[in-house]
């Protein structure tokens, strides 16, 4: 299950569970509805009275045509704008979408008789472009798009609205307006001329037509950027937008090319009926797409519970996450220690994954999954998270940890065979080689020079007794024989009998274990007994105590007045990890102690029976 809510940030979270969300967040989130709805009950205040005058008048040539387009305009944009804003993920979609709404109210004056209204609409109806240009770019998925293009589209806003003023107060009448707006006899005309130049009128046209495409097209070749290096699941909702905004914008595009062309009141309509279609649809497509995302949430959590029944393997689980939300580059992440490691057991590069979102998981272990960043803007399949198996997250976790400590124990093994090579070569082989040659020289001088030879022959039994002696501390580093004769208890003894400073041992019967099982507690504490000779000094008082603890475990416990640490993660490739990851391995725990100044207490437990780790791992 997820933590308080979809708690998702960029890299890895610091804890399990991701912080409380900000409280910007959610005083943005209600700033958006309250803009929404401010700007909805304007549209439907201004609106409505409109859509009613236009049906009832007799000032346009089509009223009813002309209401019903523009109750669709405010109306259908109104509430699904309302409907977006008060959900999740899709606020911003929603307050442009109302913003819509409001500028249409605007651009509906033209129903009304009169010069001021008529102005006025005719100025707003260009601003409309735009809006509705960045309200298909609000979608979540788009925010790479909406970068690159909201500032030109912004920018031409008052730019349109300048030029289109500027048109009206050297013509008569625009050549564009809203769809069915056009009158009965003979329209108001601009409330604002204050002379009459057709060439200047036309080169206005020009640069109010340039003024809108110009921004569609930057807005659609951004549309076309943003899928091409994105995801799979931003280049699946960005598909439909870039359709809509095709089929909307290329008729609109073409009629401003014929206006251009000829600058006639009237020019623009016959394009306007597709484009005005189309953009009363537009609310319904959208709505339509969140409502069919929202309902599959049902099915992709039912589907995701069932499958994961049936998932042992950790790779399984995260090929069915994966598969049900959709993002083929998923991958599900656990902590171990200060390392983040995936199902293989592998270490991940938190530096390379961080511009993917972490969305961590209520585990206690720090389960968490890496996700696509275009997840954020669908919660509805965020919140199918929620419906992970705990059986099946435990068993995958549990694996991937076994995975990770085998293959740290066969990196530590592969530097133990190192380490045993370079003694073998510097010490035990140089010192035969060393042997050989004596044995040479006393050969060649045996005749000449007795005396000398018998020396000779003399440094050499000494030789072999150090080369015995340096192959008996390799061979003591290995697998002590003491172990394998007598046992634990002796083989702690015989530690504390090398160490440089006395260590007292408290070691009771404890019978003979399983050999990887003894193995580990030897091996764990002669660490914890060299650390404390290292870093508590000549004076520091070492003591090991061995018990069993009931039928089915054994306690060991190394313990030093030294100077201590600060306790933290362990680190890959030292000491610490690798007394963990032997006691870990076989199937015990490891406790460690210590704090500057208050000395170090190494506590741990094995069981006396243990099972194969091999037995949960797998092939």
């Amino acid at each position: 299950m997820l933590g308080a809510g979809v708690q998702a940030t960029t890299g890895p979270p610091a804890h399990a569970v991701g912080p409380p969300a900000p409280a910007d967040g959610i005083r943005a989130a209600r700033v958006a509805w309250y803009a929404a709805l401010a700007t909805a009950t304007f549209a439907l205040a201004l609106g409505i009275p409109l859509v009613v005058a236009g049906a009832t008048g007799d000032h346009l040539r089509y009223p009813v045509a002309a209401a019903a387009l523009r109750a669709c305009w405010i109306g259908l944009y109104a509430v699904v704008g309302l409907a977006l804003a008060h959900g999740e993920g899709q606020r911003r979609l929603g307050l442009t979408m109302t913003s819509c709404a409001a500028l249409t109210a605007i651009v509906s004056l033209d129903v009304l008789p009169g010069a001021a209204a008529y102005t006025v609409s005719r100025i707003a109806v260009l601003a409309t472009v735009p809006v509705l240009a960045l309200m298909l770019l609000s979608v979540p998925e788009a925010r790479v798009a909406r970068e690159r293009a909201q500032g030109l589209l912004l920018t031409s806003i008052p730019v349109v609205v300048l030029l289109g003023t500027a048109y009206l107060m050297l013509a008569e009448e625009a050549p564009w307006g809203a769809a069915a707006s056009q009158c009965a006899t003979t329209c108001a005309g601009s409330a604002i001329q204050v002379g009459d130049a057709p060439v200047v009128a036309h080169a206005l046209v020009v640069a109010v037509a340039v003024a809108l495409v110009a921004p569609l097209a930057v807005a659609g070749v951004a549309m076309v950027r943003a899928m091409e290096g994105a995801g799979p699941i931003t280049r699946r909702a960005l598909r439909w937008v870039v359709w809509l905004m095709a089929v909307w914008a290329t008729p609109l595009a073409v009629g401003l090319v014929v206006v251009v062309a000829d600058p006639q009141p009237g020019a623009l309509g016959p394009f306007l009926v597709t484009t005005s279609v189309i953009r009363a649809a537009l609310p319904v497509a959208v709505l339509a797409i969140v409502l069919g995302r929202v309902a599959r949430t049902g099915t992709m959590r039912d589907e995701l519970t069932a499958r994961l029944a049936h998932a042992d393997d950790p790779a399984e689980v995260e090929r069915v996450i994966a598969d049900v939300l959709g993002d083929p580059s998923l991958r599900l992440a656990f902590r171990d220690g200060p390392e983040w490691i995936d199902v293989d057991g592998r270490p991940i590069d938190a530096s390379a994954a961080a511009d993917r979102v972490w969305v961590p998981l209520d585990d206690p272990q720090g389960a968490t999954l890496v996700l696509d960043p275009a997840l954020q803007a669908q919660p509805e399949r965020m919140h199918v998270i929620a419906g992970l198996g705990a059986a099946a997250l435990e068993r995958a976790r549990t694996v991937a940890e076994l995975r990770a400590m085998r293959r740290r124990l066969v990196r530590v093994a592969d530097e133990e065979r190192h380490r045993i090579e370079r003694n073998l070569h510097d010490g035990a082989q140089q010192r035969l080689i060393g042997m050989a040659i004596r044995v040479e020289l006393a050969r060649e001088t045996l005749t000449s020079h007795p005396e000398r030879a018998l020396a000779i022959l003399r440094d050499f039994g000494t030789d072999v007794q150090v080369a015995l002696d340096e192959l008996r501390d390799l061979a003591r580093g290995l697998h002590p024989s003491v172990l394998v004769d007598h046992g634990l208890p002796e083989a702690l003894r015989s530690v504390a009998r090398h160490a440089p400073v006395p260590v007292e041992v408290r070691a009771d019967p404890v019978g003979r274990l399983d050999p990887l099982t003894e193995s580990a507690v030897y091996f764990c504490c002669a660490e914890a007994v060299q650390n404390a000779v290292k870093h508590g000094g000549p004076q520091a008082r070492i003591s090991i105590d061995l018990r069993r603890d009931g039928d089915d475990a054994v306690v060991f416990e190394v313990a030093d007045d030294g100077a201590g640490f600060a306790v933290g993660p362990p680190r890959p490739g030292t000491g610490l990890m690798g007394m963990r990851d032997r006691v870990e391995g076989v199937d015990g725990t490891l406790t460690i102690t210590s704090a500057p100044g208050g000395g170090t207490r190494v506590t741990g437990r094995v069981p006396a029976a243990r099972r194969r780790a091999d037995d949960l791992v797998g092939a």
